[in-house]
């Protein structure tokens, strides 16, 4: 696609990058709390008297609002406000930890995820939308880079967070603090960004969302997305489990261990973005997705050592990072105008939220039934199979 037909050419010509930090921390913020659970699931399985596929569920629940309401997000945020969409997520996902914070059973503590789910899509609904409207176009590409990392840096910062403060505070002491950061973090972002309604993009309107939807291209890039976040949150869900279960790790040791990996995707969210200026997109997309399926395989195969565990988990975390790269800063691109920007990003976010809601429960049913990780890490490689397909496709497209 020609940068002449994308929304790229109206973004404004000056970057105001203290606003684009901040709203990457909301990105990073949100992040945790999808994070947070998986180093708590052994203590909420034994509190909550819970099996493996139910805790995978509270894993993803929080993306399922998400998988179904991307789109419908985008445009509320067009109409709202970027800045207002965004507050209100923040407002939402606090009410979720506190209602977590308190959840007396595991149907409770599932309707609570799925509150947070509805803060979180709004969160990265409106944060990037936000980005694109105050960053040049010279700069959108670096912008959106480093927004693609909120989601590996969160995830990676709770890893380590959380099991310190499991042993000081409980599992329900965790999903309380982290409500006083989300707390505190709105009254931040409302100080730090007020008078920026100004700067959002014109309002979407019948004609705009009409054409969003009838575009190939979003929705074979949300495609991609939804494989690549199957496989990756799939596995990094489940990640400390098996390091604590299978291996014998403590789960301090755990939470840093799989914290130096997921943050190695963050790395490769920002290589990503330089790859792109030398390798068309559909191919990096096509590469990785087949790579990842390939990896996951050798990873748990039977009688691996440990330290190639680790080793095989970090590659696959770090070239894993091309895919949300590649995705997100094709949004601008396959936007034809401003004001479909929004809904746009909401039918990709669709796409990565449908994936991450499948992927945890998916695989620890897989183990479950399959009877182990080695058999389970097949299905990771047909998803790989099935995303090199997407991103051929979507070479028509470009």
């Amino acid at each position: 696609m020609n940068d002449s037909n994308s929304a790229l050419c109206s973004i404004t010509n000056k970057t105001r990058w203290g606003i684009v930090a901040i709203a990457i921390c909301a990105g990073v913020i949100g992040a945790m709390q999808l994070g947070k659970v998986a180093p708590a699931i052994p203590i909420i399985e034994a509190d909550l008297a819970i099996g493996r596929v139910t805790a995978g569920w509270i894993v993803s629940l929080i993306l399922a609002a998400g998988a179904f309401l991307g789109p419908v997000c985008g445009i509320v945020g067009d109409r709202v406000g970027h800045r207002s969409f965004l507050l209100f997520g923040l407002f939402i996902m606090f009410l979720g930890n506190v209602l977590g914070g308190f959840s007396p059973n595991a149907s409770c503590l599932l309707a609570a995820r799925l509150v947070e789910g509805f803060g979180f899509l709004a969160i990265v609904i409106a944060a990037p939308s936000i980005i694109v409207s105050i960053t040049s176009t010279r700069e959108v590409r670096l912008a959106l880079g480093a927004w693609g990392a909120y989601m590996p840096a969160g995830i990676s910062l709770i890893m380590v967070l959380a099991p310190l403060l499991i042993d000081e505070i409980s599992w329900r002491g965790l999903w309380l603090a982290n409500a006083i950061l989300l707390f505190v973090f709105l009254i931040f972002f409302a100080k730090c960004t007020r008078g920026l309604g100004s700067a959002s993009v014109d309002q979407t309107g019948i004609h705009d969302i009409k054409i969003a939807f009838s575009q190939a291209g979003p929705w074979l890039l949300a495609g991609c997305f939804a494989v690549f976040a199957c496989q990756f949150i799939g596995l990094i869900s489940w990640l400390p489990t098996y390091f604590v279960e299978d291996v014998g790790y403590s789960a301090a040791t755990s939470g840093i261990i799989v914290a130096c990996v997921v943050v190695l995707n963050a790395f490769g969210n920002l290589l990503g973005g330089g790859l792109l200026r030398l390798v068309r997109r559909s191919n990096l997309m096509a590469i990785t997705s087949g790579s990842l399926g390939i990896i996951a395989v050798i990873t748990f195969w039977p009688d691996m050592p440990e330290w190639a565990v680790i080793v095989l988990s970090a590659i696959f975390s770090f070239i894993g990072g091309f895919i949300p790269a590649s995705v997100l800063t094709g949004v601008p691109r396959y936007a034809t105008s401003p004001a479909q920007i929004g809904v746009t990003n909401g039918i990709v976010v669709q796409g990565a939220n449908v994936g991450a809601l499948i992927g945890p429960p998916a695989l620890a049913a897989s183990v479950t039934i399959l009877g182990g990780w080695h058999m389970a890490s097949w299905i990771i490689l047909s998803l790989g199979i099935v995303g090199v397909i997407i991103a051929l496709t979507l070479r028509s497209t470009e």
